[in-house]
């Protein structure tokens, strides 16, 4: 977790990292950021500190979520591991988004202890960080009934997405013009495959889990282990709008750690021969990960993971 800390705290280069820092610098370009994410960046600019603060605190926000999900569980390592291979590449890429999602991950507690008012607040606080958040809102409500209403809501959430999706891209494309029309201008051409595909294998994964844990947990771990079982569910339902764009497909890297999380609290249940076949879908999903990064020729993005400024400290005086 100390290597992950510095990886991402004190990483210094990505494909964002120059813009915001400019932005960071810039009380004009700074107007371009989400409400709550231009705030904090006051506040650090008015005690002194510059855009590495902000990086800093992401990737001490991610090892507090680690620590905190995983507090009943001795897999942490595989926690790790599996991130670190991905999506942590992306993560040091979408600072904003990665701040974003990581208080969404934290709100589910107060899903799980029916605790609407706090929920909201922490969703707030997300949505001031990133738009994305808006689309976790609905997520709640899915939380509300047993899971067999869940997948019915799910099911019809997905037909009915996919016949309005020329609508709804229709509506985006006039909410935010310009999002939209970067990201149309990289179609997802046979993208769309490796979505889907990895979409149904992180799907599976966690219904397998779950049938062979459910009736080996104690009912005070059920509500939380459901909370998680339905977030890696959730990204179902942007496969009818990976036809459009693959940028689509943030919301299901955004259930990554949740369900690398899922797995590492259910290994204590598991046996031995089921724990191997559980870390075999995973290196299954993070091999067709790879396939996707090298049809998009998105390999060089490994290279940021160098860009540490404590790799340059010790690199020069040591």
């Amino acid at each position: 977790m100390f290597l992950l800390l510095i990886m991402i705290g004190f990483n210094r280069m990505n494909r964002d990292y120059q813009s915001y820092e400019y932005a960071f610098l810039n009380e004009y370009h700074r107007e371009s950021f989400d409400f709550g994410f231009a705030f904090l960046v006051t506040a650090l600019e008015n005690i002194g500190m510059g855009h590495e603060a902000l990086v800093f605190i992401t990737g001490a926000l991610l090892i507090f979520v680690v620590i905190k999900k995983l507090n009943t569980s001795n897999s942490i390592n595989l926690v790790i591991f599996f991130y670190c291979l991905f999506p942590l590449i992306f993560d040091i890429n979408q600072i904003r988004n990665l701040f974003m999602y990581l208080i969404i991950i934290l709100s589910l507690t107060f899903i799980e202890n029916n605790k609407p008012i706090k929920f909201f607040i922490l969703w707030f606080l997300a949505f001031s960080m990133h738009k994305l958040a808006l689309v976790y809102l609905l997520f709640y409500f899915l939380c509300k009934k047993s899971r067999k209403w869940f997948v019915s809501k799910i099911r019809l959430l997905l037909i009915l997405s996919g016949i309005a999706s020329p609508l709804i891209m229709l509506m985006l494309g006039r909410i935010f013009p310009e999002k939209i029309a970067i990201y149309l201008a990289n179609p997802p051409k046979l993208g769309v495959i490796v979505i889907f595909v990895y979409v149904i294998i992180d799907i599976f994964t966690v219904w397998w889990v779950d049938k062979r844990i459910y009736s080996r947990m104690p009912e005070e771990d059920k509500g939380k282990m459901e909370i998680l079982y339905r977030f890696v569910w959730f990204p179902v339902l942007i496969l009818p709008f990976a036809f459009y764009f693959i940028e689509v497909s943030r919301l299901q890297r955004n259930a990554l750690l949740v369900k690398y999380i899922y797995c590492a609290l259910a290994m204590k249940y598991l046996k031995f021969k089921e724990k191997l076949f559980v870390i075999f879908l995973l290196l299954l999903s993070i091999s067709v990960y790879i396939v996707m990064l090298v049809y998009n020729n998105q390999l060089e993005l490994f290279q940021y993971l160098d860009e540490n400024i404590l790799k340059y400290y010790l690199g020069k005086y040591y």
